[in-house]
């Protein structure tokens, strides 16, 4: 039980770390443009210090593949790549070596394709 709790503890302190980031990095523009391919998934995307933070959702009843690639301007694109489990839910970020003025994030999700 004792692990649990602890794991509860540090995620509780790592969102409210997430709910006080600094006011003005809330007001980072950051445009999203999806390629879901008729998939449902949700996308969340927040600025957190000098660290872009997604989280994706896949509500469907099927596991998927995605990638996200960050786009800050100047500097070279950053991908990430994941799977999804039905349900299921996963954090991608990328940290920056300065403040942003504009973040632009292409998310591009699919059916994963089983593996033989």
């Amino acid at each position: 039980m004792k692990p649990i709790k602890t794991l509860l503890s540090i995620s509780l302190l790592c969102l409210a770390q997430w709910v006080n980031a600094s006011s003005l990095n809330d007001f980072t523009p950051i445009k999203i443009k999806e390629n879901l391919n008729g998939l449902q998934l949700k996308i969340e995307s927040k600025m957190v210090d000098k660290i872009s933070v997604v989280k994706l959702t896949n509500q469907e009843a099927i596991a998927v593949s995605c990638s996200v690639v960050f786009k800050d301007g100047p500097s070279p694109a950053s991908t990430r790549r994941t799977s999804l489990a039905p349900g299921g839910s996963k954090l991608l970020s990328k940290a920056f070596g300065r403040s942003l003025n504009g973040l632009r994030l292409e998310v591009d999700c699919h059916k994963k394709q089983m593996e033989v």
